[in-house]
């Protein structure tokens, strides 16, 4: 079963992606969402987008944008297909960017991506639009092409969502050249606190298993949502053994060794616990900002991962109360100093 580093803005970098594969990694890394139209047009922070490091031929690139023309494009040039019309600059240049594919996000219920057309929005257009949009993006380079997709629009007596429409909507993926799916198993309203119908991703897959066969082609279907420890891992595994595989966001972030762990257990490797020295992690998490991210980012992708690796410990409310007030990156490494020289026994894991 393939592991896999989820899409999450402002969170799947270059520099938490090397966090990741310093505790040995996953199977794919998934970019953080990428606007086409921006991004082909060469907007100040597309140079720090485009950064493949530190496994390209691990990363999948996920679009978004309401236009296919743009989408078509932008996976032109990101799969090297076709010149940017903007130069990069030397010192953002990250050699091979060779990737595995495009993924298009089909999944994100952000209201401002929703507003726009992008998003799940592609979910509730009609599908002979969404058919002709991937396979304009599918012909437009040499590489696989997925979909990360939910359940689908609530209905309006907001009872659940249309069975029929999410199976006529898998039918069309599928006819589209779409040689990966995967699937958050949540509607558009619903949040993170309401538990995923694991039912759904392995009655899915057995679907998309049998749409495939028939058509004498290989679909992988993906699993994501709520796997936070090995025994959720073993618990996704039991609902769903036809998946070919499991996407984990939030989790990877507090505890970027999680796949690791995860690995271990998989392939019944008896191998000494990992210990891992919290400080030094952060420490690493900041060098990286400061190596992948523009200034401008430093604030805000500081407190988004924080929020998350805070979680760790036993005063978690505290110092991310510090660390979201901290003015500089420096400032959030004296509080973790601090925190630690007060509970030194919460360093190690």
């Amino acid at each position: 079963m393939k592991l896999i580093f989820a899409p999450m803005a402002t969170l799947s970098h270059a520099g938490m992606r090397q966090i990741i594969d310093k505790f040995g990694g996953c199977d794919e890394y998934y970019t953080e969402m990428i606007h086409a139209t921006s991004f082909i047009h060469g907007s100040k922070f597309e140079p720090y987008y485009s950064m493949s490091c530190p496994a390209p031929q691990k990363l999948v690139w996920q679009l978004t944008d309401c236009n296919a023309d743009k989408l078509s494009e932008c996976a032109a040039i990101l799969m090297e297909e076709q010149k940017p019309r903007w130069r990069v600059p030397e010192n953002m240049q990250s050699g091979d960017k060779r990737a595995i594919g495009i993924d298009i996000n089909m999944g994100c219920s952000a209201p401002d991506i929703f507003k726009f057309g992008s998003g799940i929005a592609w979910m509730s257009k009609p599908l002979n639009e969404v058919y002709d949009m991937l396979h304009k993006v599918r012909g437009s380079f040499k590489g696989r092409l997925s979909c990360k997709i939910r359940l689908g629009e609530d209905t309006h007596d907001k009872v659940g969502f249309s069975e029929t429409h999410f199976y006529e909507y898998l039918d069309m993926l599928i006819e589209s050249g779409v040689t990966q799916i995967v699937l958050h198993p949540r509607t558009r309203r619903e949040k993170t606190s309401r538990p995923p119908r694991y039912k759904y991703i392995e009655d899915a897959a057995l679907y998309v298993h049998k749409k495939a066969l028939e058509k004498n082609t290989n679909i992988s279907f993906i699993g994501n949502g709520n796997v936070a420890s090995k025994d959720d891992y073993n618990k996704y595994c039991k609902i769903c053994p036809d998946a070919d595989g499991l996407m984990i966001a939030r989790a990877a972030v507090q505890k970027p060794w999680i796949f690791s762990q995860i690995a271990n257990t998989r392939n019944c490797e008896l191998k000494s616990p990992l210990e891992i020295d919290l400080y030094d992690l952060a420490v690493s998490f900041i060098d990286n900002l400061r190596k992948y991210q523009p200034e401008e980012f430093y604030k805000t992708r500081a407190q988004r991962f924080f929020t998350y690796f805070c979680d760790n410990f036993s005063f978690a409310t505290h110092i991310k109360n510090q660390i979201l007030n901290a003015k500089t990156l420096d400032k959030t490494l004296f509080f973790l100093e601090e925190y630690f020289t007060k509970m030194p026994n919460e360093r190690f894991v």
